[in-house]
């Protein structure tokens, strides 16, 4: 969930955090994961660096929304497991 946030400063000022954590999508929860595949692919790209597992941390209902996001982390950031 790196850098998804709310799309609204004032509206996320105004929601408990433990709002956005429950099970379903809320509508003004910015889930753009281009930051995050960038960062995916930079960290590989760094010199001596074998692999980038991601081991926990995915909400898959925000992951299906991004196909390029889930093909990164399947093809590369998965552990053989």
């Amino acid at each position: 969930m790196y850098r998804i946030a709310c799309k609204s400063r004032e509206i996320e000022s105004r929601v408990p955090p433990t709002v956005v954590r429950v099970p379903r999508r809320v509508p003004n929860l910015n889930t753009n994961h281009a930051p995050l595949i960038k960062l995916y692919r930079r960290a590989r790209d760094l010199p001596g660096i074998k692999k980038v597992l991601i081991a926990s941390g995915v909400r898959y209902d925000l992951a299906i929304e991004s196909p390029e996001y889930v093909k990164e982390l399947a093809q590369h950031h998965v552990g053989g497991t």
